[in-house]
């Protein structure tokens, strides 16, 4: 898969810890937009080396059903990291379409994990890239079009709030008490920093397996703020995160009708019409062109 050619949708990325062999078995068989074997934070340092050469084993003869196949590797500055790399330099071309780098800081963290992909002769992987602190944050705008390999920035909810200070251990950032989801602000600036550079914006994971209305809140908010899709840590939650980013049916057709009461307006020489109670124009008209465009993608 060169660059430039993932697939339109990424409305959920499956998160399957490559330690555990019964769990990627499964997720090889799972039609999803996006599966990720993480080799980072849900495998235990004891058990990476081991992790990585059964990832290695399974991965050559195991294309997932998925439509793109990621590796989050480990940070770029910790001692896994090269020798990730080079396991999976060692694959098919056509076994991982996607490195998710976690913890990225500064443009030379991608440099360099671009400089060793190019060496290895991996030149058709691209790259998922993790905002997970303060420091990335400041930097995600250079962080975002620093390569043409960078394919997505995918949010890191818990670990910001661990480096934030944030009181809370769930990493979701809504407050029940007050309403307020005090990660709206990381958010919606890695989702402006993603657009602006015409790369896609993922959302972390909700942690809590057991609350479904607030995953179910959690993916609203992200889709809301431009998000194109979010990451799930077990299969259940698939189904719900894909609901919350596909446009649903009343959307789409009051997209349609939206457009065609505009145009008739245009028609009569009217740049802003009454349609449905509210005023539309061409930014409603752009707005509905958007819908209709997702929607075909996703179709």
């Amino acid at each position: 898969m060169s660059t430039g050619s993932l697939p339109l949708a990424r409305r959920v990325c499956l998160s399957v810890p490559a330690s555990q062999d019964r769990m990627v078995a499964k997720a090889l068989g799972l039609t999803l937009d996006m599966v990720m074997f993480d080799l980072e934070d849900s495998v235990a340092d004891e058990h990476k080396s081991s992790a990585r050469s059964a990832l290695s084993d399974v991965l050559p003869s195991n294309r997932p059903v998925a439509s793109i196949c990621g590796v989050r590797i480990n940070s770029w500055n910790s001692p896994s990291a090269i020798p990730d790399i080079e396991a999976l330099a060692g694959l098919p071309a056509n076994a991982v379409d996607v490195i998710v780098l976690p913890k990225v800081e500064q443009v030379s963290d991608v440099l360099e994990v671009e400089r060793l992909l190019i060496e290895l002769g991996m030149g058709h992987v691209r790259l998922d890239l993790q905002i997970e602190s303060p420091r990335s944050l400041v930097s995600v705008e250079a962080i975002a079009g620093c390569s043409s390999r960078v394919a997505a920035l995918v949010f890191g909810p818990a670990d910001f709030a661990a480096s934030m200070g944030m009181p809370q251990l769930t990493g979701s950032g809504f407050d029940e008490s007050t309403g307020v989801d005090y990660l709206l602000y990381p958010k919606s600036r890695i989702a402006v920093a993603a657009k602006a550079n015409g790369v896609c914006a993922i959302d972390g994971p909700y942690l809590d397996l057991s609350d479904i209305a607030g995953l179910a809140r959690s993916a609203a908010t992200a889709a809301a703020l431009g998000f194109d899709g979010k990451w799930a840590i077990h299969p259940q939650q698939v189904e719900l995160i894909v609901e919350a980013f596909t446009p649903g049916v009343a959307l789409v057709e009051r997209a349609k009708a939206l457009l065609e009461a505009y145009e008739q307006g245009l028609g009569d020489g009217r740049g802003s019409i009454r349609f449905d109670g509210e005023m539309i124009d061409e930014a409603s008209r752009q707005m509905a062109l958007q819908v209709l465009a997702r929607s075909r993608r996703l179709a």
